[in-house]
């Protein structure tokens, strides 16, 4: 995450990342992921494929010692590793992001942004002239499109709840699937601070495979 990007340009950079997920070390895609999520996706992820939710002590916003560090990182890796099976998994809807082996071949856009093809541009060249939602709050609201590459038939729609990272703050459990930040005199982030991440994502599928006409299907149904 990095706070020069725009909401458009983040979720070109994480989709860009998804899709070379083992690029440059095995699950360095899914990593990234992880670090893009707000603790309340976090704890999303975690539970939609089995884990644990991230603990207070491991909290990338909260590390103090070299032990605590190492244990952080040998979390994260499990978790990332164990989304990347889940995603991968055949017939997985959520394949299409990882470019699993049965996935279609996808051109991201976004709605009324003039930037059709723009999978095979640079993040940076995303256009700015896209229908966000800014609640001017420190959230904001985005919807994109995946096509397929040849046919530009509409496979996918999501939904991205977008939050900037909090400045100076760590992330307590206040409930089960809850957090709340509060502000400490001593900050150690693993994203900048004001940099969006990820809060909430819907999924609405076009393609036969996936029942269409359900209407939105929520990411947290990865594993089944």
């Amino acid at each position: 995450p990095n706070s020069n990007l725009s909401p458009c340009e983040f979720i070109s950079s994480l989709l860009h990342i998804l899709k070379n997920p083992d690029d440059p070390i095995p699950d360095a895609g899914y990593r990234t992921l992880l670090q893009s999520s707000s603790p309340k996706w976090h704890t999303q992820l975690c539970r939609s494929i089995g884990a644990p939710p991230p603990r207070p002590s491991l909290s990338s916003f909260s590390l103090s010692s070299t032990n605590q560090t190492r244990d952080h990182n040998e979390e994260q890796n499990r978790v990332a590793s164990a989304l990347g099976a889940a995603m991968m998994r055949p017939n997985n809807q959520f394949g299409i992001l990882v470019q699993a082996e049965d996935a279609e071949k996808y051109t991201l856009t976004f709605p009324n942004g003039g930037n059709e093809g723009n999978s095979n541009r640079s993040p940076s060249g995303v256009s700015e002239e896209v229908d966000i939602l800014d609640y001017e709050d420190g959230t904001c609201w985005v919807v994109c499109e995946l096509r397929d590459v040849v046919s530009e038939e509409l496979l996918v729609v999501l939904g991205w709840e977008l939050v900037r990272s909090c400045s100076n703050s760590i992330y307590n459990n206040s409930s089960v699937g809850e957090m709340e930040c509060r502000e400490v005199e001593e900050k150690d982030h693993e994203t900048d601070d004001g940099a969006w991440l990820v809060e909430s994502l819907t999924w609405q599928d076009f393609r036969d495979a996936y029942r269409p006409g359900i209407g939105r299907e929520e990411w947290v149904r990865i594993c089944g």
